[in-house]
Formats: structure tokens, C-alpha cells, sequence
């Protein structure tokens, strides 16, 4: 209904929704989520999905599905996309950038073996993406605050969805750029942030891979 608060039908996990769970507590939004819990649930509702695949995203008359798209209505709608149009561009540089370097680290969970080939990946494709993420951005100074201009865009919270994985995974990998290991602790720390990670209502798990969930090593469990 119009008026109502935007609602997110995903997962219960962080995954592609999380960067829009990170948008609106940043912001201060309320809204509602619909989180499936089964797999019963899923594949009740996947034949009614437009690709097959969520998150979707409901807001006001609108009803729709792809992460970028959601992510980008997100950042259109509230001032996460930049001041003009070059600073819109690099916002989608810099989340197309991260997206694939989401995609490679996921990636490697899905393989048979991936417990044996974990130090091969550490110290190859994600050490030579990290470089290449923390270079393009330091492009403008030595010791950014944000990914794109002065302002949080919506690159900053899809970056920090990525880095949370990393350091959680790998985080010698992410110590190993200093650059990014200092956004990394200065967005958790932002208040609105931090009290979300503190709430309880974040998912445990960061996503599905070919053995079960995984789940957040850096939690302790009860």
C-alpha cells in the first residue's frame, strides 16, 4: 500500500539484502522484511517471482526484483547517488566493481573442494581484487572516508557489505589494506550502524554455500 514501509522479501540471511538493511538503518527508515526460512517456503513462492530469484523489493506501488536496480531506486530516492552526474558514474563503477569481486568470493564456496583451495584463493584472486578495490578507492586521496565525493553514496554500504565478509573470512587479507581495513572499522562504527549490528535483528548467516549456511565465525554462540 502506498504509504506503508518499504518491505524486502529475501532470505534470512545478510547476502544481497544486506546492503539495503544498511541504507535504511543508516538512514533511519523503518521498514519490513519478509525473510523465508525454508526451503518449502522458497519454492512456494519462487514461480511467482519475476526471475526467479530475490530479493524483491515492495515500495508504495512499486514491486520489484534485481539487487542493482533496488540498490540504485534506493540511492535515486533518499541522496545515496551522488551530487551530478560524475559522481553518479563512479558510484556505478565503484559498485559494479565490488559486485564482481562479490560474485568471485562466493564463487569459490560453491566449488567441492573449497576448504583445500581457501590459501590459494587468499593469496591470489582476493588479494589481487582487494588491491585493485583499494586503489580505485585511494584514487582521490590517501586516506578516504568515502568511496565516491565527501557524501555516503550507495557504493559505501555495498562496500562494507563486501569488506564484513572479507574480514570475517579472510581477515588477514583485508588487514593487509590498510586503506580499506580503516573504512571498514570507521563505517561499523558509525552510531546508527553499530547499533544494528548490536540488535540482534541482523541474519547470523552471511549466505548459502554448497555445505549448508555459513555463518559469521566472529559471533560466539550461546
Amino acid at each position: 500500500m502506498p504509504g506503508s514501509n518499504p518491505r524486502i522479501i529475501y532470505f534470512d540471511i545478510r547476502g544481497r539484502a544486506e546492503a539495503i538493511r544498511l541504507m535504511f538503518e543508516e538512514l533511519g527508515v523503518a521498514y519490513d522484511e519478509q525473510r523465508l526460512r525454508s526451503s518449502a517456503q522458497w519454492k512456494a513462492m519462487k514461480p511467482d517471482t519475476p526471475f526467479g530469484a530475490l530479493p524483491i523489493y515492495e515500495e508504495g506501488e512499486f514491486r520489484f526484483a534485481q539487487t542493482q536496480a533496488i540498490y540504485r531506486h534506493i540511492a535515486r530516492t533518499r541522496g545515496l547517488y551522488g551530487r551530478d552526474e560524475r559522481e553518479r558514474i563512479e558510484c556505478d563503477v565503484g559498485a559494479e566493481a565490488i559486485n564482481e569481486a562479490i560474485e568471485n568470493l562466493w564463487r569459490l564456496f560453491w566449488e567441492p573442494d573449497y576448504k583445500e583451495q581457501l590459501e590459494t584463493f587468499e593469496r591470489g584472486p582476493l588479494a589481487e581484487a582487494l588491491l585493485d578495490l583499494e586503489r580505485w578507492f585511494t584514487r582521490s586521496s590517501a586516506s578516504p572516508t568515502c568511496w565516491v565525493g565527501t557524501a555516503l553514496t550507495y557504493v559505501d554500504f555495498v562496500a562494507y557489505r563486501y569488506l564484513d565478509e572479507v574480514d570475517a573470512l579472510f581477515p588477514a587479507a583485508l588487514a593487509a589494506r590498510p586503506a580499506l581495513f580503516a573504512f571498514h572499522r570507521a563505517f561499523q562504527a558509525r552510531p546508527r550502524i553499530a547499533a544494528y549490528i548490536a540488535s540482534g535483528r541482523r541474519p547470523s548467516a552471511f549466505g548459502i554455500v554448497i555445505d549448508g549456511m555459513k555463518m559469521d565465525p566472529r559471533q560466539t554462540t550461546a
